[in-house]
């Protein structure tokens, strides 16, 4: 988590995460090489939660009304597919961007934020690789317990 929120980056992570699932939690390497890699590719849960609630707030402040659909379809499902591509760090500003703009609200929001994005920055990177720890650990024991239950059956 100290590595996640000093380099605010997911794939610089990916060594120190797949290290500590081998030795700290004893998953499998073949387990801690696929949900590690991939987790730090495609799970930006973290920047999509950031630009939710970001672009609700600033809505709020504004005086903007939106409706559920807004919040959900365009808020929501947008910040979703556009933080699924940001690998970089500081790139959740450009995802505040495209969502801000698909929403209405003015980019001076984003720019207002930018100031101290990094701090927001260290949270979602750190949320994002703990969820690929979390879900490397849990796909690990599910797979040694369906192992156990196939090794069973044989034996019976």
């Amino acid at each position: 988590m100290a590595a996640a929120a000093s380099t605010c980056s997911s794939a610089a992570v990916i060594p120190v995460s797949m290290n500590v699932a081998k030795e700290n939690f004893e998953v499998e390497d073949s387990v801690a090489g696929l949900g590690i890699t991939l987790g730090g590719t495609i799970n930006k849960d973290g920047v999509a939660v950031l630009c939710s609630v970001v672009i609700l707030f600033s809505a709020q402040a504004m005086g903007i009304a939106l409706t559920p659909g807004q919040i959900f379809n365009t808020i929501f499902v947008t910040a979703l597919v556009t933080s699924t591509g940001s690998g970089v760090p500081g790139g959740g500003l450009m995802n505040l961007m495209i969502v801000a703009a698909a929403v209405g609200i003015p980019l001076e929001i984003v720019i207002m934020v930018g100031g101290f994005y990094r701090f927001f920055d260290m949270g979602t990177t750190t949320m994002n690789c703990l969820g690929d720890m979390s879900a490397t650990v849990i796909i690990d024991r599910l797979e040694k317990k369906r192992t156990q239950r196939l090794g069973k059956a044989a034996n019976s």
